[in-house]
């Protein structure tokens, strides 16, 4: 048997930008297997099985028995339940190939997960030296074929006595690449969306104090006339600054809040992401500082919160992030700290807050028109890609503008500029390309930037504009951002 693969964990996005965990079986997954059994409906196990069969934890216990090399097994876990698995295992007479099974739970099913498990099962097997993947599907499975026809990869299929026999090879492919990117670049839209134009708001660490930072934030909200429910979580209060108060967003009854806008300590923001997550919140905006611009220990903390908010499936923007906006009628999202910029069609993406309040004050003074805007901050999750892929497919953005101190996959966003700049101008600013940029990066992140040349030239073979400064950055603002 070989050693547990830790480097095949990792977090998936779903076509609506839910985050998922997907990491390798263990043999300890038994049990948590048959509680899956048994929320699935009789359907799904008859195209599972072939039947439907008692619940049997022998059979549980075969599936959880894994080597990691020819029986191999993943799962997706969502609040710490499996929702849904794929495996392949290696035919003894030819050791090249192997059969391979998917199972994923009704409420799960239709979102992309199969075709991520799929995408991910292939690069494990290709990486163990399998050339070749089998699959048998009842003819009536047409959700399943669908995900082995959709995934790119040359597939061939005969049928027999009602069973689809289906083979295609693991070797990697232009379309199949393709494919993966496109799913990626849905999801990552999708995650956007949540923080730029959310449905609904509440939020953490506004107080009867005007001048701290959450209350701020609160009143932002409110007096812009956020487009969409909106309470406070207090203890104590029953509104703040004209917005209903509850002790939790669990305790708020007939509410949901899509986003959670949170203005805590790190001491704080456990309960908060778990409050938010079970009253079903999708994304929360990290507003706090003292995470990974602290140093090593503030890194670990960092990391550990967004693993707590990817098992909730939830996407973070933060931490130190000053918030979103959106000028849309259908939103008038201003979760920041100044006054709201006028409408208009240039999207404004910062890594530093500071950065970003500066420019939405030139863009007032200069009567810049903003779609939307984010500050990133940190980082921890949601990212350039995130952003470049929703604003990318907004109608009402016309230029795309980013000032960013690091880049998370460079290769993956030049990709995905080559596309966006034949729509619209794409402008960036990329504060890391020297070394005293890089330096202010650390600083920040905590972590360097990639180097600055090579960034540059990729930016620029994909047809970027990349600009050299700051004011550089605002007159582009000022050229594509003429109000609505």
């Amino acid at each position: 048997m070989l050693p547990y693969p830790a480097e095949d964990e990792g977090t998936v996005l779903l076509r609506d930008g839910t985050p998922v965990f997907m990491r390798p079986m263990r043999a300890a997954d038994a049990m948590a297997l048959l509680r899956t059994y048994d929320r699935l409906s009789e359907e799904t196990l008859y195209f599972r099985f072939f039947s439907v069969p008692p619940r049997d934890a022998k059979k549980a216990e075969y599936l959880a028995d894994v080597d990691y090399d020819g029986r191999y097994a993943l799962v997706a876990e969502v609040r710490g339940e499996i929702v849904a698995g794929a495996r392949y295992e290696r035919l003894a007479e030819r050791p090249e190939c192997a059969e391979t099974a998917f199972t994923i739970e009704d409420a799960w099913q239709g979102r992309g997960l199969g075709s991520l498990l799929l995408e991910r099962l292939v690069k494990a097997a290709r990486r163990r030296g399998i050339a070749t993947l089998e699959a048998e599907l009842l003819v009536d499975n047409t959700k399943m074929l669908h995900v082995f026809e959709a995934s790119g990869y040359p597939l061939s299929q005969r049928a027999s006595s009602g069973v689809l026999h289906l083979e295609f090879g693991t070797a990697r492919n232009a379309e199949a690449d393709e494919r993966a990117f496109a799913r990626r670049v849905r999801g990552s839209a999708a995650s956007a969306r949540l923080v730029l134009a959310p449905k609904s708001i509440g939020v953490y660490g506004a107080s009867r104090n005007p001048d701290k930072l959450g209350t701020r934030l609160l009143v932002g909200l409110a007096s812009n006339g956020f487009n969409g429910p909106l309470v406070a979580v207090h203890p104590q209060s029953r509104s703040l600054a004209g917005v209903r108060c509850v002790p939790s967003l669990c305790d708020s009854e007939g509410f949901a809040a899509e986003l959670a806008v949170i203005c805590l300590p790190p001491s704080e923001l456990p309960f908060a992401l778990d409050d938010a997550a079970r009253a079903g919140a999708r994304a929360a905006v990290l507003v706090s500082s003292g995470y990974s611009e602290t140093g090593p220990d503030g890194r670990v903390l960092e990391e550990a919160i967004v693993r707590r908010a990817h098992e909730s499936g939830m996407r973070l923007l933060g931490p130190n992030s000053l918030g979103t906006i959106n000028t849309k009628p259908e939103v008038r999202l201003f979760a920041g700290s100044a006054r709201s910029p006028r409408r208009g069609h240039v999207a404004l993406g910062t890594q530093s807050s500071a950065l970003g309040l500066l420019a939405l004050g030139d863009a007032l003074r200069r009567g810049i028109g903003i779609s939307s805007a984010a500050a990133l901050g940190n980082k921890c999750d949601l990212g350039e890609l995130e952003l470049l892929a929703h604003w990318a497919e907004d109608p009402e953005t016309r230029a795309v503008l980013l000032h960013l101190e690091s880049f998370d996959d460079p290769e993956a966003f030049t990709r995905l500029a080559r596309r966006a700049v034949k729509e619209k101008p794409v402008v960036v600013l990329h504060a890391g390309r020297s070394r005293e940029g890089a330096r202010a990066a650390a600083s920040h992140t905590g972590a360097l930037a990639p180097a600055g040349v090579h960034v540059t030239a990729l930016l620029e073979s994909a047809g970027v504009l990349v600009v050299q400064t700051f004011e550089e950055l605002l007159d582009a603002a000022a050229l594509f951002g003429a109000p609505v």
